[in-house]
């Protein structure tokens, strides 16, 4: 996705203020911060989808601002890997791209 705001607001945007841009994010609480907000830092999320309600404890492990981070979501019944990579454009624009892997736990 590309947005007409410059890498570095970006990368905060993705990175520190998901329950303000992802349409499934209702909670995010932070539960430890490392000193410089990157590995290492712990929170709490819950996401809620088609009523469906669940909740992750997440860990920052990869921190490369504002070029890319990479977080591990636990939960209950899988664990999901999310990886941010951004790419400054022509004009002030970012790139943003997403990348998710997820592993359940089995029934």
């Amino acid at each position: 996705m590309d947005i007409q705001r410059p890498i570095e607001d970006v990368f905060v945007l993705a990175t520190d203020h998901v329950a303000v841009w992802s349409s499934i994010v209702v909670e995010d609480e932070p539960i430890h911060v490392a000193p410089d907000g990157g590995v290492g830092t712990r929170f709490r999320t819950v996401t809620e989808d088609r009523g469906h309600r669940m909740e992750f404890e997440g860990e920052v492990v990869e921190y490369d601002p504002p070029r890319r981070s990479a977080i591990l979501l636990r939960g209950p019944a899988f664990d999901l890997e999310v990886v941010y990579e951004l790419e400054s454009l022509a004009d002030g624009r970012t790139r943003i791209t997403q990348y998710s892997r997820s592993r359940g736990k089995g029934i």
